[in-house]
């Protein structure tokens, strides 16, 4: 019998053995290894064990030891089947071609070069930006066509209009005969902030300049101030989201390199993939956890309902960092070190610090973008919508890295006999 617990669903010590088919030494190292998370239960030397963290261990033993379905334990939180150099999950956070995101997101480098180095795995110590032009078709025009109000636009729609239209754009077309990928790839990111303004009292695309960087061009689109300290924090944000080695949109990207399809193709079908429950969604869903009004008292009682429906609080222990999400903390001391904070933000610092104080639930990267924009006084979906646009770099990189495998990615499926 699985007991609920904060944070999601526990299992007691002999269910965690039993599902395992360990000795109770072994589960012990696990938990003090941080593989599989715990919290005490009535007796303080008692333990609780997450259950998702004992599945997890549980489908990886399956595929290590060849068991019958070692294709469907490797495609869940299991074995790799997919080889690559872009990234790296470490206890420390993702890794872009051996080197830490959040390294990268401390320094002085720019999203932009965050994006050359995992294409092409050049380091790039420079503050760059592109100066590309403003998109070929007018998205305000294509939104007009289809009948739907700019007040009504959802951010991902706008970025999947304005990437279909990149695709089809005479200079963009044939991009692999033509050799042009990269600068596909830049005119891509580099138009893509401008669909923030559909989120923005302006509720129409802002074209922005040239010359003008990515983290800029996205505080310009959603009217905010454009100093230093707010371009320098939507920086840092967007290359902490950029990669995250084979989440599933990452792999419909590649599953779409893989079958020949041209850049911004791939690049779509990751963003239908993106726009899930269980992945953007994530991120609007911590933004309604964090609504209006905010107490310690009153998110512990949001915790309770959810644990009564069996779902765990979203945007909480990555199952990947059991020990916490580097990128997140990194985010929420990002909007802590902000000159001016919002009365949002500072009531969600005090619930962050009692979760993590009394249950050990501690906050994921879609809890540090929530953070991030509540104390930036950003827009709803602006979270979900940085997220969005960050990833697209680590996308591209992952079908130029798929181009180079020369293989379609087509997995086996095993048909089960219902009778």
């Amino acid at each position: 019998m699985s007991h609920p617990g904060k944070g999601g669903e526990y299992l007691s010590a002999a269910e965690a053995i039993r599902l395992l088919g360990v000795k109770a030494q072994t589960l012990y190292a696990y938990a003090s290894r941080h593989l599989i998370r715990t919290i005490p239960h009535g007796n303080k030397r008692l333990k609780l064990y997450s259950r998702e963290d004992v599945e997890h261990l549980r489908e990886r033993g399956h595929a290590r030891s060849g068991k019958r379905f070692t294709a469907s334990g490797g495609l869940r939180w299991g074995e790799p089947i997919v080889h690559t150099a872009i990234t790296e999950i470490t206890d420390a956070g993702p890794k872009y071609r051996n080197r830490l995101a959040t390294d990268l997101a401390r320094s002085n480098c720019s999203f932009e070069s965050v994006a050359e180095l995992l294409w092409s795995g050049i380091p790039v110590d420079e503050h760059i930006c592109w100066n590309r032009p403003p998109p070929a078709l007018d998205p305000d025009r294509l939104i007009n066509a289809l009948g739907a109000l700019r007040s009504d636009v959802q951010l991902i729609h706008a970025f999947l209009i304005l990437a279909l239209t990149t695709g089809i754009a005479p200079h963009n077309r044939d991009e692999i005969r033509q050799g042009t990928t990269t600068l596909v790839a830049r005119d891509l990111i580099s138009s893509l902030p401008g669909c923030f303004g559909y989120i923005a009292k302006r509720r129409s695309y802002h074209t922005c300049r040239p010359s003008t960087g990515v983290a800029e061009s996205l505080a310009r689109a959603l009217g905010m101030s454009e100093d230093e300290e707010v371009v320098s924090a939507l920086n840092a944000a967007l290359i902490l989201v950029a990669d995250h080695e084979m989440t599933p949109p990452t792999f419909s990207a590649r599953v779409a390199a893989s079958s020949g399809s041209d850049l911004c193709s791939c690049i779509v079908s990751a963003i239908c993939t993106h726009s899930g429950t269980r992945v953007r969604r994530a991120c609007d869903k911590v933004e309604e956890l964090f609504d209006w009004p905010l107490t310690p008292a009153a998110f512990r009682k949001r915790l309770r309902a959810l644990q009564k429906s069996g779902a765990s609080p979203p945007g909480f222990n990555h199952p990947l960092y059991p020990r916490g999400d580097p990128r997140a903390r990194h985010l929420i001391e990002v909007a802590k070190s902000l000159q001016q904070q919002t009365k949002q933000s500072e009531r969600i610092y005090a619930v962050l610090d009692q979760l993590a104080s009394e249950s050990q639930t501690l906050p994921g990267l879609e809890v540090g973008l929530v953070t991030l924009c509540s104390a930036l006084g950003m827009p709803k979906q602006s979270a979900a919508g940085l997220l969005t646009l960050g990833r697209v770099a680590g996308w591209i990189a992952h079908v130029l890295e798929q181009r180079l495998a020369g293989i379609m990615l087509r997995p086996r499926a095993r048909y089960l006999r219902l009778e």
